[in-house]
């Protein structure tokens, strides 16, 4: 198994590690001090450690943080937010999209919202879209959700409601 599989709570075997016990010798590599101050609740250790030979270019070592409400660079997070629609990882990119605007994930979280778990994401990016115009405002889109729920993706529903609701407060369509 890969230790460096991400899991949907935003934990893999070797942030797990890192949080708790060690038996498999995963963190060989990590500088215990670091991990000490990891425990301790340090951002700016998660950001090292993330950075070293053992973290650097993993999203585990994104997720584990945002998921503690730590610190976390937005282009860090940006960056978790593709491998989540990549991964299939619906309840960690809600939580990404806490700190990150995912307009133009928009379409792809619509896409697979006939799970629930991606349309909760839906609804966290129609909710970041509140004060501009957003990207997917657009006759072509409003068009495409209306052919899906004559199709019978019900979920698409959702989009037309964020149309109506942006008609109703007069905004830029």
């Amino acid at each position: 198994a890969d230790p460096r599989a991400l899991a949907d709570d935003g934990l893999s075997p070797f942030t797990s590690a890192i949080l708790g016990e060690d038996p498999c010798g995963l963190l060989d590599g990590l500088d215990n001090s670091l991990r000490a101050r990891i425990l301790r609740g340090d951002a700016f250790a998660w950001a090292e450690a993330g950075r070293s030979r053992a973290g650097a270019g993993h999203a585990d070592m994104v997720a584990a943080p945002l998921t503690r409400d730590l610190a976390v660079p937005d282009e860090l997070t940006q960056g978790l937010l593709q491998y989540c629609f990549r991964a299939d990882l619906p309840l960690l990119a809600v939580r990404a999209l806490g700190r990150v605007d995912g307009q133009n994930y928009l379409m792809a979280a619509m896409e697979r919202a006939g799970d629930p778990q991606w349309l909760r994401a839906a609804e966290k990016i129609l909710q970041q879209a509140r004060w501009s115009k957003p990207v997917w405002c657009s006759g072509e889109t409003l068009t495409y959700a209306v052919s899906q729920i004559r199709q019978g993706r019900y979920q698409f529903r959702l989009l037309l409601s964020a149309f109506l609701a942006r008609i109703r407060r007069n905004d830029d369509f």
